[in-house]
Parts: structure tokens; C-alpha cells; sequence
């Protein structure tokens, strides 16, 4: 009775965060959200009024280093329906952001055997607080929080289903692959990460003695879905001009130094008033949580075995991502700092 008296405490402490955050954006949206479009906004203005020739070209056409079909497609879509007000493209971020939060919430518990604690309210916390203002009530910014929500969604069903053998999950997450090279530079990047285990998984399911033609269905969907993720990234390039606004990165130093900053916004814009502190906190996190990866691999067999190298590879993709972000961005943060829409790509590291 104890136990369960306290997981229902937990669970009302930790929904009502994630009730409280969801009003307070909507409030803000409410109070402060304006039907004007902001910078990149005015790229949906021709398409919307009908002046846009080349629809499919401007689908496709590079916003910075990025190419966002799908996100433009979805904002136009929205747009269409709302009489062309951008706060539509606001209320789809928050509410985007607050279902990702949800999700965690829930994926927490499952890992938990059915419990919640009261740590879980640091999702809606992290992903939901007001340094993400320009990513909750900036329209044009749904082209990063989808790729950012996809890369969650993989995110979650690999970590509760790492051998990918329900046909359920490997549709969605294998949907969700695909379709992050469609969604710019950020989803790109993940993609010949995450696509290997797809079809390793693939392979082993498909091969495995006891496997049967519906376990052979879904492998082969892992891993056909893994490799048109892959050929989609030569498509990408196709026709790729390097933005000239972005100098390069002055120096292997410059890349670690931007790297340690990505991960400390992991806390939020806060961490920009004390870079070193911040730093510290995040680098005290990840290198334990490294360690404490690498002995699960170690001890457990089975199913957990999986799970643990799962949890490996996703260090890996942040790795990597932050990586990326730190050699892409090295050149510009000396001298402009980090933009705070900056946050949420950062906050998957904790």
C-alpha cells in the first residue's frame, strides 16, 4: 500500500509538472504570440498566396545547410487550413514538444517496471521552460523541433525494444528514419548512425534459428527501411552548396571548446553566464554514465546485453552530433555565442 501510495504521489507531482509547463507556454503563446511572420517565416508567404511557380523546388531548396521538405510541407499544409496565421506553427511546436515530454514520462516509467519517480519531472522541465522560447513560439522553428521530436521517438523505441523484433515499433522507428534526412542537416546526421543497428537487428531476427516468416517480414522492414535512409543521404547532396556565411572551424581546439559549450546547454541558456561550471556538471555526468554503459555490457547477458549496447550507441550519436555541431559551429560561436534555440538540440544529452 506504501509503494503504491508513493508511485501515485510521484505520478501526481510529475503529470502536474507537465500540466504546469504545458499552460504556462500556452499562456505565453496566448499573451505574446503575434500572426506576423519572423524572418524565415516570410519563406511561406509565396507559396501560401500562390506566388510560388516551383513548389517542389522550393520544397527541396537549402535553407542554410539545410534541406526541409517535410517541415515546410507541414507548416504550408497548416497555414492552408488556418487562413495563414503563423501562431498555427506555435501552437504545433508546443504542443510537439509537450507530447515528447509526455512520451519520456512514460518510457521512464516502463523502464522502471511501471514506476514513476519523481526525477521524470525534469523532462517537462527541460524540454518545456521558457530558455526555448524561439523553438516554442517562433513558427518557422518546427523545422528543428520535428527532427528533434523523430530523433526521440527512435530514441524511445530503441531504448524500450532494442532487438527491434515487434513489427509495431520497427515501423514506426524505421518511418522515422526515413524521414529524418527530409527534415535538414540536424536529422541527417543521425541517420548513418542509428541505421546500422537497424540492420544488425535486421540480420540477426531474419538468421535467428527460431525465426518465423512474420519475424522474417519485420526484419526485412528493418532493414530495407535502414537502407533508404542511407540513399537518401546521397540524394541530400545532390546539388549541396556550402553555405559562405558559415567560416570554418579555426582549429581542433575551437571544435573541443564549442563541443564542451553544446553539451553544457544541455541545462538550458543558463549555462551561458557560467561556461566552465556547467561544463564540469555535464562532462560529470556523461563520463560516469559512459562507465556505468560499458560494465552493463560487460555483467548482463541477454536481452539487457542489448539494451546496454543500445545505450552505447545512443552515447555515440551524441557524441557524434555534438561533434558535428562543434566543428560545424566553431567558427561563429567565438565571436556571436550560441544561439538559444540551441537548447533543445542539446538537452537529448542528459
Amino acid at each position: 500500500m506504501f509503494i503504491f501510495s508513493r508511485d501515485r504521489n510521484a505520478q501526481l507531482f510529475v503529470w502536474g509538472m507537465w500540466l504546469v509547463m504545458v499552460i504556462a507556454a500556452f499562456m505565453c503563446l496566448v499573451n505574446y504570440g503575434r500572426n506576423i511572420p519572423i524572418a524565415e517565416d516570410w519563406f511561406l508567404v509565396k507559396p501560401l498566396t500562390g506566388n510560388e511557380p516551383h513548389l517542389l523546388s522550393w520544397l527541396w531548396q537549402q535553407n542554410n545547410e539545410h534541406r526541409i521538405p517535410l517541415p515546410r510541407l507541414i507548416l504550408l499544409t497548416l497555414l492552408k487550413f488556418t487562413n495563414g496565421d503563423f501562431r498555427s506553427g506555435m501552437v504545433l511546436n508546443v504542443l510537439t514538444v509537450a507530447f515528447v515530454a509526455a512520451a519520456a514520462i512514460q518510457v521512464a516509467r516502463s523502464l522502471r517496471g511501471g514506476k514513476t519517480s519523481y526525477a521524470d519531472a525534469f523532462f517537462p522541465i527541460a524540454l518545456l521552460n521558457l530558455s526555448n522560447w524561439p523553438n516554442l513560439f517562433w513558427s518557422w522553428q518546427f523545422t528543428q523541433v520535428l527532427p528533434t521530436a523523430l530523433t526521440y521517438i527512435i530514441v524511445f523505441i530503441l531504448v524500450l525494444q532494442p532487438t527491434l523484433t515487434l513489427p509495431l515499433a520497427v515501423v514506426i522507428a524505421g518511418v522515422s528514419l526515413v524521414a529524418l534526412p527530409f527534415c535538414g542537416a540536424n536529422g541527417l546526421l543521425l541517420v548513418p548512425v542509428f541505421a546500422p543497428w537497424f540492420i544488425y537487428r535486421g540480420f540477426v531476427n531474419g538468421y535467428a534459428t527460431d525465426s518465423q516468416d512474420k519475424q522474417r517480414r519485420t526484419s526485412m522492414i528493418s532493414i530495407s527501411l535502414a537502407v533508404i535512409a542511407l540513399c537518401l543521404i546521397g540524394v541530400y547532396f545532390i546539388g549541396y552548396q556550402r553555405p559562405t556565411w558559415n567560416p570554418p572551424s579555426p582549429g581542433l581546439g575551437a571544435t573541443l571548446q564549442t563541443v564542451a559549450k553544446f553539451l553544457a546547454y544541455s541545462f538550458g541558456a543558463v549555462s551561458a553566464y557560467s561556461w566552465s561550471f556547467f561544463i564540469s556538471i555535464a562532462f560529470g555526468i556523461f563520463i560516469p554514465t559512459f562507465v556505468i554503459v560499458i560494465l552493463g555490457i560487460i555483467r548482463h547477458q541477454g536481452f539487457e546485453r542489448q539494451r546496454a549496447l543500445m545505450m552505447l550507441l545512443l552515447c555515440g550519436v551524441f557524441g557524434f552530433y555534438s561533434l558535428a555541431v562543434g566543428h560545424g559551429r566553431a567558427g561563429l560561436v567565438p565571436s556571436q555565442g550560441f544561439p538559444i534555440r540551441y537548447v533543445m538540440f542539446a538537452v537529448p544529452m542528459l
